[in-house]
């Protein structure tokens, strides 16, 4: 719940009025004790450049922190990293282009 609050929060932030966000959840896999999913979170907000890929995952830091709607302290990817790898033993990666 945790995490989907936090990527839903972030497209928010960085969606322009009335634009759209959009959030899908694939089934990859499932057995009697665990599923497998992807999630994916589209905005139409500002793309995030080569250069910053490294940091964005990192506490504290607010890449656009000028851009943004609201104030967010910069620790809500990582705590979903922290989450997702060692919470869930899962994989977080993002996209980022202007298609």
């Amino acid at each position: 719940k945790q995490v989907i609050q936090n990527f839903l929060s972030n497209a928010c932030k960085f969606t322009p009025h009335n634009g759209k966000i959009r959030f899908e959840v694939l089934c990859l896999s499932k057995t009697e004790t665990h599923v497998r999913v992807r999630t994916a979170v589209t905005n139409e907000g500002p793309m995030i450049e080569e250069k910053d890929r490294p940091r964005i995952f990192h506490p504290w830091k607010q890449l656009r922190a000028g851009e943004q709607l609201s104030v967010g302290s910069g620790l809500g990817l990582a705590l979903c990293k922290d989450l997702i790898e060692k919470g869930f033993g899962g994989k977080i990666d993002f996209m980022s282009s202007t298609n």
